[in-house]
């Protein structure tokens, strides 16, 4: 596998196109406390990185698949790459549907329900 990377690099051409912006803002997020129950909210950092077409959306917790699967299609740019466990640590952020299924992350997320 290494040699196919080492071949596939060779090809590669790089140039310098676009402007370089970043963005950083916390969100509080609506929180429950361990029994369910609601509880106080949560601040998560959102950084975020664009480099000409290419977007890179840091997020201080652990995204489920879905949430960020959802964030790239809402996004403008086609070359948008979540990036988790990003300048904190926020715990874990769940689907809504989760909480019904069930298992560790829902239950012991400082997020309640609503907060995808």
């Amino acid at each position: 596998m290494s040699e196919e990377v080492i071949r596939v690099g060779k090809d590669i051409k790089t140039s310098f196109q676009g402007d370089v912006s970043t963005l950083q803002k916390n969100i509080t997020l609506p929180g429950k406390d361990v029994n369910g129950k609601p509880g106080p909210g949560f601040d998560v950092q959102i950084s975020l990185l664009k480099v000409g077409d290419i977007v890179l959306i840091g997020i201080s917790g652990e995204v489920f698949n879905e949430i960020g699967m959802k964030i790239k299609k809402q996004s403008h740019y086609n070359y948008t790459f979540i990036i988790t466990h990003c300048n904190g640590s926020s715990g874990s952020i769940v689907t809504d549907k989760s909480y019904k299924e069930g298992g560790y992350e829902p239950n012991y997320s400082k997020a309640k329900i609503g907060a995808e």
